[in-house]
């Protein structure tokens, strides 16, 4: 008997006898580079259906299931479909777009969307740097598909505070076409909005945690395009919110993965966001190394030869961007918010003095704590020790700035912050600049009135904000400058939150980054690192540096060799 297979959880099984079961199952053990094989019975074994893409040649096709056979001639569609979007992208082919898109679309724009309508791809990752005008470019391939019967339905998930943008982009680019519905409310009303009739439905990540049975059952009904904005969020391959849309993932039929910094960390970042466009065909059979930067190559060759993806940066696509121009004001700690520091710093020594490499991974936590306390200090001491209560350094270089910006220049300005506490003495303390704010704690309602007011009343000077709340998607080009009080291990963020006001729309001579930096602590080196991952990213998407002033050239003169 020839070797059979079929699709069962998942999970591809083969059963063979004797010899041939014997070699089919080293011949794939060998073709992904490790053993990925599982027994199953004397007679059968199988592997994760996420390798078919990598393993339909070593199978057998006489021995093949309708369901496998099913599942084999997706990716070879979609193998061939990649090549044909390749040469589109090659020769700025924009195809035959069609009304309102051909009026709407810039001609870089329409070439992403001619590839991303092209039939019988499986997924596309758009990374497409930051301020380029993805959602649009996701908008309008969802209405050709839609119009050419390609697909019934799509699902938008993407953070909260896009929401709103989704929402007006659709009123001003495709007014009435389409019943749009927000996953919003509470359980019941979610419940309610999800089953209703819909053409778009627009949600979060948390709800497809909660929600992801009912969101499934609604995929398998109709042929759903989904679209994931801000990807990143689904980098982490063992985090619920990437395995919950994975699963939903596989009951649609297309996928859209949208991000202007698909590797803020690592390499890896990206596969995770493969994975869901294209349903595992680029990564297929990869395994992470224990050190991710030592995966560059690999991760770059299947892009490169497997990968159905774009990457234009805002040079190419808006070449008419002012330049980013970034500042490091480094300033001194003095008085109690120096003796603060130097305790903090001289007891977190002695506790790491009483650890070995073992117990310093048990009490890693521990570690990060007190290291957080010390970040802490640099800008919000009273958040150490309540009984400060003078104005500390920070406060000082931010009065200051504002008062070059705002007051002396007539600008409006964005005050970045990862502290609750910062985010709170900044709204008492500038009330003179009419200021507005978004952090965790503000509604989606509130989210789109505080940028509205930011973009459009004169009298509101001033955005207070946290990156990892406000980072992104939103557009605050209203502003020219941006000015950061505290900075963040998460690379994402604060990416995110650099393009805030570096993006379509905005007419300023340049915009200017202003890095406010305590000279001698933690932060010097935590601001380097977030420009390292920077760095690692712009090389895996093979960035073109334009030579402007830069962060690099900003910490080099805040340590002058």
């Amino acid at each position: 008997m020839s070797a059979q297979t079929r699709i069962e959880n998942d999970r591809v099984i083969v059963t063979a006898q004797g010899v041939e079961l014997i070699k089919l199952k080293t011949r794939i053990n060998h073709t992904v580079g490790h053993i990925v094989t599982r027994e199953e019975t004397r007679n059968s074994f199988s592997f994760s259906s996420s390798l078919l893409p990598l393993l339909v040649s070593e199978l057998p096709l006489n021995g093949l299931g309708q369901d496998v056979l099913q599942v084999r001639e997706l990716f070879f569609r979609h193998r061939e479909a990649r090549k044909r979007i390749l040469e589109y992208f090659s020769a700025d082919d924009i195809g035959q777009l069609g009304a309102p898109w051909s009026e709407i679309l810039d001609p870089l724009q329409a070439v992403a969307v001619h590839g991303m309508t092209e039939p019988d791809l499986l997924g596309f990752c758009l990374f497409d740097e930051q301020g380029s005008g993805k959602t649009v470019m996701g908008m309008a391939a969802f209405d050709i598909l839609k119009d050419k019967s390609e697909i019934e339905a799509a699902i938008i998930v993407c953070p909260k505070s896009l929401i709103g943008t989704w929402e007006s982009d659709f009123k001003k680019f495709l007014p009435g076409k389409y019943s749009i519905i927000t996953a919003e409310g509470s359980a019941k009303e979610r419940f309610n909005k999800i089953v209703g009739k819909h053409d778009v439905l627009l949600t979060t990540y948390e709800v497809v945690n909660s929600e992801l049975t009912i969101l499934k059952g609604i995929a398998q009904t109709r042929d759903v395009l989904l679209i994931v904005d801000e990807s990143f969020f689904a980098k982490n391959p063992d985090a619920l919110r990437t395995n919950s849309l994975i699963e939903l993932r596989a009951k649609c039929k297309r996928c859209f993965a949208l991000c202007g910094t698909p590797a803020p960390n690592s390499y890896n970042d990206v596969v995770s966001q493969f994975d869901l466009a294209d349903s595992g065909y680029t990564f297929a059979g990869h395994t992470s190394s224990s050190e991710p930067y030592e995966d560059a190559d690999s991760v770059q060759d299947r892009m490169d030869t497997r990968g159905a993806y774009l990457r234009r940066e805002k040079a190419v696509i808006l070449p008419n961007l002012p330049p980013k121009l970034f500042h490091i004001k480094s300033i001194k700690l003095t008085g109690r918010q120096e003796n603060l520091y130097e305790t903090a710093k001289q007891d977190l020594f002695l506790s790491l003095r009483t650890m070995d490499n073992k117990s310093f991974r048990k009490n890693l936590m521990h570690y990060f704590q007190k290291r957080n306390a010390l970040l802490q200090i640099c800008s919000c001491p009273s958040a150490i020790d309540p009984l400060f209560k003078q104005d500390h350094a920070k406060l000082v270089a931010v009065d200051e700035l504002l008062n070059e910006i705002i007051d002396k220049g007539g600008r409006k300005a964005l005050l970045w912050s990862f502290y609750r506490q910062n985010l709170d003495e900044a709204i008492l303390r500038y009330s003179r600049y009419n200021p507005v704010k978004i952090d965790g704690g503000t509604s989606q309602e509130s989210r789109r009135l505080a940028v509205d007011r930011f973009q459009n009343d004169p009298s509101v000077r001033l955005f207070i904000g946290n990156p990892a709340a406000a980072g992104a998607g939103l557009t605050l080009h209203a502003a020219s400058d941006a000015i950061y009080m505290s900075f963040s291990n998460q690379a994402a963020h604060h990416l995110q939150s650099i393009d805030r006001i570096h993006r379509r729309g905005q007419n300023a001579p340049e915009t200017n980054y202003h890095f406010i930096v305590c000279d001698g602590t933690i932060e010097v080196p935590d601001l380097a690192r977030l420009r390292m991952k920077e760095q690692n990213q712009s090389d895996l998407l093979s960035d073109i540096h334009s030579g402007q002033p830069d962060l690099d050239s900003a910490i080099k003169e805040l340590s002058p060799q």
